[in-house]
């Protein structure tokens, strides 16, 4: 998916910024484990609070979940195929 077909399309610009991006990959480098099901392989940050939502939330470590995909998807039923094709490419 590409373009505005892309359920992360922002008009060409990026929604996450680098300091979000990079506290995420922090917390998950500290956590080390899925918070739901203790997977240690493909995890991904989540914000427990919506990123599109709760501007002031973004960059707020107690905002963000480590969830391994398959959790992270059961957490995005809408978002779950696009957040399982990551492990295709993986």
């Amino acid at each position: 998916m590409r373009g505005p077909n892309h359920p992360k399309w922002n008009n060409g610009s990026s929604t996450r910024s680098y300091s979000v991006r990079k506290l995420i990959t922090d917390i998950i480098s500290q956590r080390g484990q899925c918070e739901l099901c203790s997977s240690t392989t493909n995890l991904q940050g989540h914000h427990i609070n919506s990123h599109s939502k709760y501007i002031p939330d973004r960059a707020n470590p107690d905002n963000i979940q480590v969830l391994c995909v398959a959790c992270h998807a059961k957490q995005h039923p809408n978002l779950a195929k696009f957040i399982l094709s990551g492990l295709k490419r993986a």
